[in-house]
Formats: structure tokens, sequence, C-alpha cells
């Protein structure tokens, strides 16, 4: 295979057809990966969603010359860290890896929660069952432009849309959310401030790989399309501050 295009980091990257965003390996070793996904992308082709598309899936055999299999999934607004298991490797040991370690998202959300709030509340999935779920929603900046707040969104389980649905449920809902969200408000949002996407991002997944003593952190930098219009809504000190 042709060299890969490296970013401002080094990680190998992807480019897909037309205007799709780019595909960067953030991390590889011990038989596992870490990819980065960008927001509008789907994880895999599935009749629900149309027809087929360039997915994170084919970006993945794209970059490895092979296709690994993705542990988890993220809705196709959400951008960040997906992890994946090579072929030959133990993907459900790996997935309870995941599941034990630890998943982080920031969010932006209407509204200004004044605490940490521990979210435990049933969430339904893709064919409508109700489960168990819960979420750490933890503020982090109020925006002094517009009564919007940016969070911490700590996932202890992992459910279908887990996040959206639990900041829906504590009446903050995540900006740029066409489903769960609010129409008028999305629409000013990427008005004022640029915000065209789903304002939610997993930006670190820490886990404990096997035969390893030691925590892995795999951290995800915001992208373009969501730094820029944060940027507008908070002080680029704040954003510094919380390492955005």
């Amino acid at each position: 295979m042709a060299a890969l295009p490296r970013d401002r980091f080094g990680n190998p990257y992807v480019q897909g057809p037309g205007d799709v965003a780019p595909v960067r390996l953030l991390w590889r070793g011990l038989g596992a990966l870490a990819l980065d996904k960008p927001s509008g992308m789907l994880c895999h082709n599935s009749a629900f969603a149309g027809k087929p598309e360039w997915t994170l899936a084919q970006a993945a055999q794209d970059l490895l010359g092979f296709k690994p299999r993705l542990l988890h999934r993220l809705d196709r607004g959400t951008s960040g860290v997906v992890m994946a298991a090579e072929p030959d490797s133990d993907a459900a040991a790996w997935q309870q890896l995941l599941l034990a370690g630890t998943k982080r998202y920031v969010g932006l959300v209407r509204g200004r929660p004044l605490q940490v709030l521990h979210i435990d509340h049933p969430v339904r999935s893709e064919d409508g069952v109700k489960q168990e779920a819960q979420t750490t929603l933890e503020p982090l900046a109020y925006s002094e432009i517009d009564r919007c707040s940016l969070v911490r969104l700590t996932l202890h389980s992992g459910r279908w849309r887990q996040a959206r649905q639990h900041c829906k449920h504590v009446s903050h809902p995540l900006v740029g959310d066409g489903e769960l969200g609010k129409g008028p408000l999305n629409r000013e949002f990427a008005r004022l401030y640029g915000l065209e996407r789903l304002a939610l991002h997993a930006y670190l997944v820490e886990l404990t790989p096997p035969g390893q003593p030691d925590v892995l952190a795999i951290p995800c930098d915001l992208p373009d399309d969501l730094r820029a219009p944060l940027a507008r809504l908070f002080d680029p000190a704040v954003l510094a501050a919380l390492g955005l």
C-alpha cells in the first residue's frame, strides 16, 4: 500500500469521497485500534440508514488493508473515538474491557445545569426495548453569549443514543440533535454560530489492555466543525483551560 498522509499529530488518515471528512487512526496495538469518526458518517451501512455510503468500517479497511471489527458505535452525528479489534484478536475480550473502561464525551446543551447530575434512567434501544443506563453529566462552562452550557458526559453503560436520551431526560437537550432536541434552537445555532451538526464528541476512551498493568488513554481532539462554533460561544481562555 502507498504511504498514507498524516495529520499535524502524526496520525495516518484516509480521505473519503467528495467532501466527506477524513478518518484518522488514533492508536493501534495489542490486536486493537482506535479510529476518529467524523460527524455525519455512519459506522456501518444498513437498510435502515438508506442507500450504501462510505462508512467508518470501509474507511478502516482503506486505512489498514483489512476490515477490523468495530467494538461499539457512535451515532451518525457524533464524532470521536471508536474502538475496533483486528481480525485475529479476541473481539469479545476487548468489548468487555471497553465496557469496564471509561468513555467520556463533551457536548453543548441548552440551558445551565447547576451541578453534577448522576442520571440513572432507562433508555430505549433501536427496537424500542427499555434498557437500564447510567450517565454522569458535569457542567464545564456557561456561555455568556447564549443560554447554553458545555458539559462532560461520562457513560457508565453503552446504550443506543444514551447520551442524547439522557440529556433530553434532564431537560438539557444537546444542541444540533434533530430528533431529540429543539428544531428552532438548532436552526438558530446554525445561523448564528455555524453549528450545523450534533454538538457531541467522544473525546476520550480509557481502558486497561489485556496483560497490561497501566490504563491506556486514547484522546481525540475536537474537530473543526465543532471547535469553531464553540469558540464563538465561549471565551477561548476557558476552552484552553479545559484542554479543548
